[in-house]
């Protein structure tokens, strides 16, 4: 075996580690079974580590059948992303992208059904079944949709993070712009040439460590949604209300109520 495919071996390993350490800390986490909407989430990285650990299949024993087990898994995990984001943002699993990503995805299986779908090449030395045709374009497809959401994600949460998570959430967001910007460089130049696959490995793993990191410090930061806020309640130590205002029983508006809150973040950030 090559060197430079016993290295994409490597590092597809140790992405598929990272994705499963992420999948066990959201299943285990008893907050997720508050928020019956994180199930989508879940089901996501369960289908990524399959996603990547059917890759793996198929390079060392060289399987056709695991090739397009790898390709069409790519439906799966897309499409729970897009349910999962689409809904904390609008509470509609309905929207264009959906029903694209759904339209592609039935495709992808047929065509997963085939013959000549995938193809024995040689890479880096090295036999490997990689899609063709028809089949690798959908696959392309759902590849930038899923990253493309995914990096959308990561601005959001990053965004609606509270005071006390806004550092994890800004590392959060870079390693999701090296996974996702790294990932679309890297792959496109794939085509140029193969070697470049090991790169796009790599901006994976660092991505993803970065995020593995940032989640083991913190799960919450997985859970953070965006929401509005209706009422400002200030209490002692002791828990004894001195303060309370709801602002959707007055005339003011969600913007000039939303600047006070960033007025009064900001001081927080100087006093701090």
């Amino acid at each position: 075996m090559g060197i430079f495919i016993l290295f994409e071996l490597v590092s597809l390993i140790f992405i598929t580690t990272l994705c499963l350490i992420i999948t066990i800390a959201v299943q285990v986490s008893a907050i997720a079974k508050k928020f019956p909407l994180l199930f989508y989430l879940r089901l996501t990285s369960w289908f990524l580590v399959l996603y990547f650990l059917t890759d793996i299949i198929s390079i060392i024993l060289k399987s056709d059948i695991f090739a397009r087990v790898h390709i069409v898994l790519m439906f799966p995990f897309t499409f729970f992303f897009i349910l999962f984001f689409n809904n904390i943002l609008k509470e509609s699993y309905y929207t264009i992208g959906l029903i694209m990503a759904c339209c592609l995805g039935f495709l992808l299986i047929f065509l997963s059904t085939q013959p000549n779908v995938v193809q024995l090449v040689i890479e880096m030395g090295f036999e490997k079944y990689i899609p063709n045709g028809l089949f690798n374009i959908i696959h392309n497809v759902l590849y930038f949709m899923f990253i493309i959401y995914f990096f959308f994600w990561g601005l959001e949460t990053w965004s609606s993070s509270p005071f006390y998570l806004k550092g994890k959430g800004l590392i959060n967001l870079i390693g999701t712009g090296i996974y996702v910007f790294g990932g679309i460089l890297f792959h496109i130049l794939y085509y140029i040439n193969p070697i470049f696959k090991i790169f796009m490995n790599i901006s994976n793993l660092i991505g993803m460590l970065i995020m593995t990191i940032v989640i083991m410090k913190n799960v919450k930061i997985l859970y953070v949604l965006p929401y509005t806020i209706y009422t400002i309640s200030v209490r002692d130590h002791k828990g004894n209300p001195l303060y309370d205002h709801d602002w959707s029983e007055s005339s003011i508006s969600e913007t000039i109520f939303s600047g006070f809150l960033n007025a009064i973040e900001i001081m927080s950030e100087e006093i701090m």
